[in-house]
């Protein structure tokens, strides 16, 4: 059975939305996170994986 699991908070400053960014794009340890199954993350918006600070403020 799939399943999704969504948290929303606000995001205050540049260096949160670059913390949370690396983190959701695994790009720093995310020990949660089976790298394995890596493959099956789907992007439906930031497919160029840019910061989400930047995204906020163009």
């Amino acid at each position: 059975m799939a399943f999704a699991i969504i948290r929303v908070t606000k995001i205050t400053s540049r260096e949160q939305a670059q913390s949370v960014a690396h983190h959701n794009y695994r790009t720093q340890e995310t020990p949660n996170a089976d790298p394995t199954l890596r493959h099956l993350n789907q992007e439906l918006v930031n497919h160029s994986q840019r910061s989400y600070w930047d995204l906020a403020f163009l």
